[in-house]
């Protein structure tokens, strides 16, 4: 009903569930509850089951890396894509970069998550990339500027930055970095750091500035990885994973069962449901063949009651008649 997915679209969203199951730690039943998330997340998606399907794998991955719960993974990747406005061919290299940052930062995805609802769009207008921009809330973090904080901070930098009149601190023309260095070249005091971003930003500007060196090697080490997959092999590679998958083989089984026996549970539950609307709609004429079964029953009953005692009193009174004879 979320997706409208009818026919062969619906099949397909079935079969990726079915196969999502086999593959990972989750149900197909909980696969599927994954694909009502993403569509929540990120509704153009629902135009394409290729693409729901592709994004929900890559949250699934992301759920499993990270050690969250799938609607946290799901929220972080719908919205990271919507924030800078990137499709599912994307969402694999979003759950990387998300996994590599909570790998070398000190942010988890959550977290991050977090932060980029106040910095995402303002950073993707500004042309500063989504590797970028994961990396230098890594970099904040790793001074205990994390979540909202980070994001406000962040957010207030590019926007500021990008005021000062001044190309060469211009995240849109020199890229962040650059022009977080180009800053760092001039020498401002904390004073003059703080006329320029304000007071609520130039400590998270601070930790950006005396800290390019580091951004940078953030920078690479969350571009092109497979951390994801990575970190996700590594979380299942052991007895709860085991159980887990075990658990999911066992879901897909019965799954298999009901789906082969569907045509005949069906059949059988619509001939009962037309049975009892038969019965509904003659209920006067079932009540009195009910009653007459009754009478008949409780006559059968107490024939056999009083067959013994008829018997008892007939043996008396003939035992009694052959005493009077004797006299």
């Amino acid at each position: 009903a979320i997706t409208g997915a009818t026919g062969d679209d619906l099949d397909f969203l079935s079969d990726k569930a079915r196969q999502f199951g086999k593959e990972n730690t989750l149900s197909a039943v909980e696969a599927a509850k994954a694909f009502k998330l993403i569509a929540s997340a990120k509704p153009d998606l629902l135009e394409s089951g290729a693409a729901l399907a592709q994004v929900t794998e890559q949250a699934i991955k992301l759920a499993e890396a990270a050690g969250q719960d799938l609607p946290a993974a799901a929220n972080a990747l719908g919205a990271s894509l919507n924030q800078f406005a990137s499709g599912a061919d994307n969402a694999a290299r979003f759950v990387n970069v998300l996994a590599a940052g909570s790998k070398f930062g000190a942010a988890s995805v959550a977290e991050t998550s977090e932060a980029l609802k106040f910095a995402g769009t303002v950073a993707n207008d500004a042309g500063v990339s989504f590797e970028t921009t994961v990396a230098a809330i890594q970099q904040l973090s790793k001074v205990a500027i994390k979540g909202g904080e980070a994001g406000t901070g962040l957010r207030n930098i590019i926007i500021r930055l990008a005021a000062a009149g001044k190309r060469e601190l211009d995240p849109a023309v020199v890229g962040l970095t650059q022009a977080l260095k180009n800053l760092n070249a001039e020498n401002l005091t904390t004073v003059e750091l703080t006329e320029l971003v304000g007071l609520r930003s130039v400590v998270a500007l601070k930790a950006l500035v005396n800290n390019t060196a580091a951004l940078e090697e953030l920078e690479a080490q969350v571009t092109g990885t497979n951390i994801a997959l990575e970190q996700q092999a590594a979380r299942l590679d052991n007895l709860d994973g085991d159980i887990k998958k075990m658990s999911s083989a066992y879901s897909e089984l019965k799954i298999a069962i009901e789906l082969a026996s569907d045509e005949g549970l069906r059949k059988f539950t619509q001939s009962m449901t037309e049975m009892f609307l038969k019965l509904g709609e003659n209920i006067d004429q079932v009540l009195k063949m009910a009653k007459s079964i009754g009478i008949l029953i409780a006559s059968i009953a107490s024939a056999r009651l009083l067959g013994p005692i008829i018997g008892a009193v007939a043996s008396g009174l003939f035992t009694l008649v052959k005493a009077l004879g004797a006299f």
